[in-house]
């Protein structure tokens, strides 16, 4: 990562955007901290929509237990990458409609579970397993910043996006409309380079736009068939 900022660094950037610095009564530094987070929960999301595991992919380990199905999921989940046996193999997702048929494979092979539903804050493994572990590779919620000496990284300036945010909800406040649409349109050209940049961070990496896989190892996954 290139570019962290702190979050006094961005409110006070908001103010200079707003034309408003040091006018605490009018605009408090709770309320501006507030638009700030707002922003970049924004931002986080357009990061997370272009590459997300690539920027803020987590890992953790879930420790089977035997004739358990379901698990709680990690504390700070947002988005799955995916589920993955220590032991090798990805887990598939698996539909309601697959229930019952999973449930009665389990006396064939009740120690690896094959399948995963997410079910709320939890997910169900199926066939039942027995013992061993599963890693969640998953892409954590934001989390709002508080202390002024928080960071967050902007990767390449991009954290501008919370400074201007938050100083367009004070030019709202002022019914400065010509101010927030100038920086709406400031906003909408820094989400725009965001999605053309932030895919790309791995150029070397080139998308897979086909199954080169085949069937067959997918099939091998089916035995209960």
């Amino acid at each position: 990562m290139a570019r962290s900022r702190t979050y006094l660094e961005m409110k006070e950037e908001a103010y200079r955007y707003a034309d408003a610095t040091g006018d605490v009564l009018r605009h408090p530094l709770a309320d501006v901290g507030r638009w700030v987070n707002k922003g970049l929960a924004e931002l986080y999301d357009l990061l997370v929509e272009a590459r997300g595991r690539d920027y803020y992919r987590s890992s953790s380990t879930i420790t089977l237990v035997s004739g358990t199905v379901d698990y709680a999921l990690p504390a700070t989940f947002y988005k799955l990458v995916g589920f993955r046996r220590t032991d090798g193999g990805a887990l598939l997702p698996y539909d309601p409609a697959q229930d019952a048929e999973l449930r009665d494979g389990a006396a064939m092979m009740p120690n690896s579970p094959r399948y995963y539903q997410l079910r709320g804050a939890n997910v169900t493994f199926l066939p039942t397993p027995g013992t061993g572990t599963v890693e969640c590779d998953f892409v954590p919620a934001f989390v709002d910043l508080s202390a002024d000496g928080d960071t967050f990284d902007g990767v390449s300036g991009w954290e501008d996006y919370a400074a201007l945010f938050a100083a367009r909800r004070m030019a709202i406040k002022d019914e400065a409309f010509e101010l927030a649409a100038t920086l709406a349109g400031d906003m909408a050209g820094l989400a725009e380079r965001v999605r053309r940049l932030a895919p790309t961070r791995d150029s070397g990496a080139a998308r897979r736009v086909k199954d080169v896989r085949g069937q067959q190892q997918h099939s091998r996954m089916r035995w209960w068939r």
